[in-house]
């Protein structure tokens, strides 16, 4: 089901290791209920929240500790260093097609998107004035752009997204 959903956006094998962990928070919610009813049966009332409580402090602790490679991923901080590198304070950042809150966060800077049309004249006329401007886009709209002969050189790249330089 995963690899259907999540087709060539990098996200499904992500998704496929964070299984064992959804299903061992699942076995840890399903023993502390059984083991809460238990306690339940025997009137042991306190046992029986304490016992809800543990097991709900554990699923949820497992759940966290397993999303966090994919959240990693999906915030895009290992392309952070290679971005910065470029940088100067009036460089602009331009998201094509799609949002990316996470990174402009990570960078503390303003990211403004574009559509394909707006990003190709932008790209145009920054690159013939000689303003470095840097923009993130998703693989295939980077292999797309490539074909098309839009002048782009590779700042850093990730299973999700392209970082590209006018120059």
């Amino acid at each position: 089901f995963i690899p259907k959903v999540f087709n060539g956006s990098g996200d499904a094998a992500l998704l496929v290791s964070y299984q064992p962990w959804v299903i061992a928070a699942g076995f840890c919610a399903l023993f502390g209920g059984a083991l809460a009813l238990l306690q339940a049966r025997h009137m042991r009332r306190d046992l029986m929240v304490l016992t809800l409580a543990l097991s709900g402090f554990a699923m949820t602790h497992m759940l966290i500790a397993g999303f966090e490679p994919y959240a990693r991923a999906r915030a895009g901080i290992a392309l952070v260093p290679a971005i910065g590198a470029e940088l100067k304070p009036d460089t602009p950042i331009l998201v094509l097609d799609h949002d990316e809150p996470s990174l402009a966060w990570y960078l503390r800077r303003q990211l403004s998107m574009r559509t394909e049309a707006a990003f190709r004249r932008q790209w145009r006329d920054d690159a013939a004035a000689g303003t470095l401007v840097l923009a993130v886009m998703k693989g295939a709209t980077f292999v797309r752009l490539r074909h098309d002969g839009v002048p782009m050189r590779v700042v850093a790249r990730d299973a999700r997204r392209v970082v590209v330089a006018n120059r």
